[in-house]
């Protein structure tokens, strides 16, 4: 419960979480073993029923997608914030959680079609000119530069150059 999804098996249950699983779920002690993945199945099933969750379906990964992009994503969190607030829409919506390296990949994804789609709408609000001079700027290094500045000239020149956008 602490850690908002079900154990993988026996090996991640502490002793005292076997006597709550067995008045909670009113199953013999005996009869609560992990012992096989048709067993886990059931018992996930069961606990699941007992809370009121449910399994996430494709619907619910896209809507937790959606709300991400649209809520969480915008704000630039870290890994930890993004990954609290996607147990907290799964916990709202009574949605049982990934596993955690599921939930990772997903939120990775989702993190990614984020920020294609924003790079996508800057592109497309860049007028022409605009995209030219930025090419101009990504095109140039320090590094190849051919006059004989140093790095900062060659950021001094390049806050110069973008000095245009705001005309």
């Amino acid at each position: 419960e602490s850690e908002r999804r079900f154990p993988e098996g026996s090996i991640e249950l502490l002793p005292y979480a076997y006597e709550i699983l067995v008045n909670q779920l009113d199953v013999p002690f005996e009869k609560l073993k992990w012992s096989t993945e048709r067993t886990l199945i059931r018992f996930r099933a069961s606990i699941r029923e007992f809370l009121g969750y449910r399994e996430m379906s494709l619907n619910d990964k896209t809507d937790l997608s959606s709300w991400l992009s649209k809520n969480i994503l915008p704000l630039a969190l870290d890994e930890a914030a993004l990954f609290a607030a996607a147990e907290f829409f799964c916990s709202h919506h009574k949605i049982e959680l990934f596993a955690k390296g599921e939930m990772k990949r997903f939120l990775v994804k989702t993190s990614n079609i984020f920020e294609e789609n924003l790079l996508n709408n800057v592109a497309r609000s860049l007028s022409h000119e605009a995209k030219k001079i930025l090419d101009g700027i990504l095109e140039e290094s320090p590094d190849n530069d051919n006059n004989e500045g140093n790095a900062s000239e060659f950021v001094q020149k390049k806050k110069f150059i973008l000095s245009d956008f705001k005309k």
